[in-house]
Order: structure tokens, then C-alpha cells, then sequence
């Protein structure tokens, strides 16, 4: 995203709207990487190598309420 990170964008989301449910979809599966989007408030994230196993069952998930944060994958 040109001028503003994924996290920031989403501090800013949240910061405006503390209920919305956030879905990081990104290339970017360092342990660190998965911290910064867990401390964010974020609700979880999808890999893009993995969005054709985990992109619908992510948004089922976090759409029942709950979070989903898989393993980092040797995809990277």
C-alpha cells in the first residue's frame, strides 16, 4: 500500500472504529511480521502463498467471533 503501512492503516481503522474486524492478507509470514498484526488488534491474517487453503475458512472464523492466526508455513 503506497504511503502507509498495513498496520498503521489499521491502527487508524481501529482507532475510528474499535469494533471492525481486521483480516491482514499479505506476503509478509515473519514470526515478527505476525506480532505486529496481532498487537494491532487485528483479528488475523492470510499468507498470500496460502489464500487458496485459508482465505474462506479465515473469514468464516473471524466472522464467528474468533481469531485466526495459523502457523507460519516454510512458504516464505
Amino acid at each position: 500500500m503506497p504511503g502507509i503501512s498495513g498496520v498503521d492503516a489499521a491502527l487508524q481503522i481501529l482507532k475510528e472504529n474499535p469494533k471492525i474486524k481486521i483480516l491482514f492478507f499479505t506476503m509478509h509470514e515473519s514470526p515478527q511480521m505476525m506480532r505486529e498484526i496481532a498487537n494491532v488488534g487485528a483479528q488475523g491474517y492470510v499468507a498470500k502463498a496460502l489464500a487458496g487453503n485459508d482465505l474462506i475458512n479465515a473469514v468464516r472464523i473471524i466472522l464467528g467471533g474468533k481469531k485466526f492466526f495459523p502457523r507460519i508455513s516454510a512458504v516464505s
